[in-house]
């Protein structure tokens, strides 16, 4: 729970406080104002797919740890085996 406070805490820091949130911000509106006032497109993407991706893992521990907040081998049988159905097709 508190982790997921500091993350909140953490990205909203980032997003309205920093000059990377403003890129990101300006990159979302409008593609081309980024790029004519020289914001580099493709890292501004890479940096938000790292932070939404562990942001992401951080709720998924958070999921799998409960209110207990401690991992149970128990707790979670069949998390991770999602399995896409075209894998087992014959084409």
């Amino acid at each position: 729970m508190s982790g997921s406070l500091l993350a909140l805490v953490a990205v909203w820091v980032l997003l309205q406080k920093s000059f990377v949130g403003f890129q990101i911000k300006v990159l979302g509106l409008d593609k081309r104002a980024a790029g004519f006032v020289g914001f580099r497109e493709k890292r501004l993407i890479w940096l938000v797919l790292l932070i939404s991706g562990g942001l992401a893992g951080l709720a998924g521990v958070c999921e799998v740890t409960g209110p207990i907040g401690q991992l149970v081998p128990q707790v979670s049988p069949g998390y991770g085996y999602a399995r896409s159905p075209w894998r087992f097709s014959d084409a």
